[in-house]
């Protein structure tokens, strides 16, 4: 299945005859290409690799440093807030005045383990779970 590609060069001249014609180029199967570039066909095994696994150390090195990156940046910090977040919520008491993940503030009337009831300025009550709870009045607001 060879195919011939010939050319043909502009006369430069205004010559009626054309000169002698240039050789032919064969085109070449692409199997006959891939064993002249050197790349493997599927089945053929390469004697110079070892299974690939050479690599592997390279590409988990920057890996491993993404991940200590990322812990030291995100994940660690995300954890000391949230421990310091629930050391607040443990020392809430009756009196406190808070302000609310809402915005609402008022003072603590009863508190358990897991609901808070409110007191407002106009003398309502709001019951509602701890975790509603932002921060005391006072304490600088989390950024």
């Amino acid at each position: 299945m060879d195919e011939e590609l010939r050319t043909t060069q502009p006369n430069e001249g205004m010559e009626a005859a054309p000169a002698e014609a240039p050789p032919a180029k064969v085109l070449l199967p692409a199997a006959d290409i891939v064993a002249e570039e050197g790349i493997e066909a599927p089945g053929q095994e390469n004697e110079g690799t070892s299974g690939g696994l050479e690599g592997l150390p390279q590409m988990l090195i920057p890996l491993a440093i993404f991940f200590i990156i990322m812990y030291v940046l995100l994940i660690r910090p995300q954890k000391k807030k949230e421990q310091q977040r629930q050391e607040m919520l443990g020392q809430l008491k009756k009196d406190d005045k808070v302000v609310t993940i809402g915005g609402i503030i008022g003072v603590i009337v009863s508190i358990n383990d897991r609901e808070v009831v409110l007191r407002l300025e106009d003398g309502q009550k709001m019951r509602m779970t701890r975790s509603a709870v932002s921060r005391p009045v006072g304490q600088e607001e989390p950024r």
